[in-house]
C-alpha cells in the first residue's frame, strides 16, 4: 500500500491562479455542470450553471 502512494497515478497540469483553473476547466469541460444551486432554501429546483454560463458570468 506504501508503495501505491508513491507512484503517479496520472499526469496533472498546474495552474497558477483561479483565473487559469476556470479558462483550464472551460475548454476541457465546456458543457458540464460547473456547480448547481437553488435561488431560496425551500425551493426543490436546482439552477445547473456550465463552465461556458460561468466564463460568461466572469466576464
Amino acid at each position: 500500500m506504501q508503495e501505491l502512494s508513491r507512484r503517479k497515478l496520472y499526469e496533472i497540469e498546474a495552474v497558477s491562479n483561479f483565473k487559469e483553473l476556470i479558462d483550464r476547466s472551460w475548454k476541457l469541460y465546456p458543457d458540464k455542470t460547473a456547480f448547481i444551486y437553488k435561488k431560496h432554501p425551500k425551493d426543490t429546483t436546482y439552477i445547473r450553471h456550465t463552465y461556458t454560463d460561468l466564463k460568461e458570468d466572469i466576464r
